[in-house]
Order: C-alpha cells, then sequence, then structure tokens
C-alpha cells in the first residue's frame, strides 16, 4: 500500500464526512458543515495536508493500478 500527502480540497468532503462518521469518538458539529470547511480552507490555503491511501494491485510482479482512500490529519482517525 502506498501513502501520498496532498492537501484537502473541498471535493474531499463526502469522504472525510463518511469516514470521521464511521470513527468511535470524533464529534461532529455545524463547524463541520461543507460551508465551514470551505470557508476554513479559504482562510487556511494550502494548510490542510490530507492522506491518501493507494492500494496497488500487482500483475506480474508489476504495479497496474491504485484506486484512492482519503483521510484527514485535522481529525486524526482511522476506521
Amino acid at each position: 500500500m502506498e501513502i501520498a500527502i496532498s492537501l484537502l480540497c473541498i471535493s474531499d468532503y463526502d469522504a472525510v464526512m463518511e469516514l470521521w462518521n464511521q470513527c468511535e469518538g470524533i464529534g461532529l458539529s455545524e463547524t463541520d458543515s461543507r460551508e465551514s470547511i470551505q470557508s476554513y480552507l479559504d482562510r487556511n490555503p494550502g494548510r490542510s495536508p490530507a492522506t491518501r491511501y493507494l492500494p496497488v494491485i500487482y500483475r506480474d510482479r508489476r504495479p497496474i493500478h491504485t484506486n484512492g482512500q482519503r483521510s484527514c490529519h485535522f481529525r486524526l482517525a482511522s476506521p
């Protein structure tokens, strides 16, 4: 499995919310709305790293495909 770090963008919102909702102990509030997250990203450009776990599919010992799963460092979480 490969790990890539990139910047969180609003297009990641649904996947991030799905992850956060699966994690015990993470409380969500109105500050976690799409609009609030967009506002935070706009006010803090380049300061929201996201980790993408990229499972690699191999054929004949050569990587042929990756499929990204998103998580976020803002809430250190894993399902």
